[in-house]
């Protein structure tokens, strides 16, 4: 991740919650946006209770969203969403994470 000096504390959120019990790494990609839109689905079951989202990209100012199987947006102030937003980049723990793309 690119981070900013002041932002090294913001990231404890990504420690504590890859040093919990049963952790899995569930998808994990690099790519280029080169400005255009890119989609992904990640799958979630019934069985996964939390979820974190780690996102990281080269330019400040980068659009990044993150949606629930029914379309709504999660954003700092969701219900049962913490989001820590960075220059480069976001993390977003879901607890209670609903099943579906």
């Amino acid at each position: 991740m690119f981070l900013q000096r002041s932002e090294a504390t913001k990231v404890f959120q990504l420690v504590r919650e890859s040093t919990r019990n049963n952790v899995a790494t569930v998808f994990w990609a690099t790519g280029a946006l080169d400005g255009k839109t890119q989609t992904i689905e990640i799958p979630v079951d019934s069985v996964t209770k939390r979820i974190t989202f780690t996102f990281s990209v080269d330019t400040k100012g980068s659009k990044l969203t993150l949606t629930e199987p029914s379309g709504a947006t999660i954003t700092e102030g969701s219900a049962r969403a913490e989001v820590t937003e960075l220059n480069c980049g976001r993390i977003v723990t879901v607890s209670s994470a609903k099943s579906g793309n």
